[in-house]
């Protein structure tokens, strides 16, 4: 398994341990798709590999959390609260990490909320043991 994946499945499987969380999944879908709210969807973004010494490589990939809300009175509200979840659970993955960017959208597709969140994770890669 490529450091990739490891490492998405590592974030799924924190985020599965959100309670209150309806789908978490690395298959993306549209918001209008989604049955079980609140909804998170993870994927792999671009990587870099800079050299170290040897067979050695600094590497990093950006992951792309995006999350689905449903309230009928605030979904504002909603994507605050489950943005602050998604963020402390990120905590708990024993990887360097660093949020890259975050964006939000509730009053415009009311009872729905989206939001996305954009998290550089970093590895070390070895030609030896990719």
């Amino acid at each position: 398994m490529s450091n990739r994946s490891t490492i998405i499945d590592e974030i799924i499987d924190l985020f599965e341990d959100i309670s209150g969380i309806g789908e978490v999944s690395r298959k993306w879908k549209a918001w209008d798709q989604v049955r079980d709210f609140p909804a998170l969807f993870i994927n792999a973004g671009a990587e870099t590999y800079r050299h170290n010494t040897g067979e050695h490589y600094d590497s990093s990939v950006e992951v792309v959390i995006s999350g689905y809300v449903k309230d009928e009175k605030s979904p504002d509200g909603a994507i605050d609260d489950h943005l602050s979840d998604t963020i402390v659970a990120l905590g708990g993955l024993n990887r360097a990490k660093f949020l890259v960017s975050s964006d939000s959208f509730g009053r415009f597709y009311a009872p729905f909320g989206i939001f996305e969140l954009i998290v550089r994770i970093d590895y070390e890669f070895s030609l030896s043991n990719p």
